[in-house]
């Protein structure tokens, strides 16, 4: 593949295209010669969220700081909830009642041992019908109660339930494994549904880098592809290609090129000045050839 100019990729992209040397980190400040083709972005976080309160109310704790590292389900912060705790005992306290399915099964059980005397005497002509109709009725009447008594259990533990969902709803959890690098409210604040943002937590691993690729090179590009770059302050290293724009940017000039960068050991942090060199060659391997050339 030809190189093009520096010049020409700067007008392509909009943006100062730089190069630097091949066996030299970013910020050596040396120029690197003109053998490869490179873009420039920088490293950003691969999600940032802006965790929020689902409901308005009071703070009533923060359970982390700033720089804090927190994993998915992680309790943040929590909104007051002492009304909440105390109609949860409440609707415990009904959930675990028994005593009125107890009453409902004895009678049951007494309308059957009725009804079973009866019948032998109605054999033995010693009871009217009219007196077995009765009892059956009372039976029907018991098993009525019954089912009542037993839905009405059933529905004093969904409430039990619904009371510990709002309970659940008042503790702002984090969703991404993470760290945490805001916090916008103290305990004591409200948060209100125009405001309900109460931290800022960061992916850091992986890194996203979002490089703008002028349109000549797209069909170079493909998602999965591994490809290399050169992070300010450190030797080459590779990324994934998670997606490839298809379409281009308003100038019809490049497109989008989003990178996913490994971080396990948190090496790198956002902002960092990241190139990437389109003239080394890209593989859907794990072998790549280094920036680096002089590097042993």
């Amino acid at each position: 593949m030809p190189a093009v100019p520096v010049d020409s990729v700067a007008k392509l992209t909009g943006e100062p295209t730089q190069r630097f040397e091949q066996n030299s980190s970013l910020d050596s400040g040396e120029d690197r010669p003109d053998d490869g083709d490179v873009i420039e972005a920088f490293t950003e976080p691969y999600r940032d969220i802006a965790v929020s309160a689902s409901e308005m109310g009071t703070v009533l704790r923060i359970n982390v700081k700033e720089g804090d590292v927190v994993q998915a389900g992680d309790e943040i912060a929590g909104l007051d909830d002492l009304v909440l705790v105390a109609t949860l005992e409440v609707a415990r306290a009904g959930k675990n009642a028994t005593g009125q399915m107890k009453s409902a099964e004895a009678e049951l059980r007494m309308r059957q041992t009725e009804r079973q005397k009866l019948l032998e005497l109605r054999e033995r002509n010693h009871a009217t019908q009219r007196e077995v109709d009765r009892v059956d009725t009372e039976l029907e009447m018991a098993e009525a109660r019954l089912i009542a008594a037993k839905e009405d259990a059933e529905i004093k533990s969904l409430e039990y339930k619904r009371i510990e969902a709002q309970l659940d709803q008042k503790k702002i959890r984090s969703p991404i494994d993470g760290v945490v690098t805001e916090i916008r409210k103290d305990a004591g604040e409200f948060v209100s549904p125009t405001d309900p943002v109460i931290a800022r937590v960061v992916q850091l691993d992986p890194l996203l880098i979002v490089f703008s690729v002028p349109l000549e090179f797209r069909n170079q590009i493909q998602p999965d592809q591994l490809v290399s770059l050169l992070v300010e302050g450190s030797n080459s290293t590779t990324g994934t290609v998670e997606y490839v724009s298809k379409t281009a940017d308003e100038s019809n000039t490049s497109i989008r090129v989003k990178v996913r960068l490994p971080n396990p050991n948190g090496e790198w942090q956002a902002g960092q000045r990241t190139v990437l060199d389109l003239e080394a060659k890209t593989t859907n391997t794990n072998q790549l050839p280094s920036l680096a050339k002089n590097e042993k």
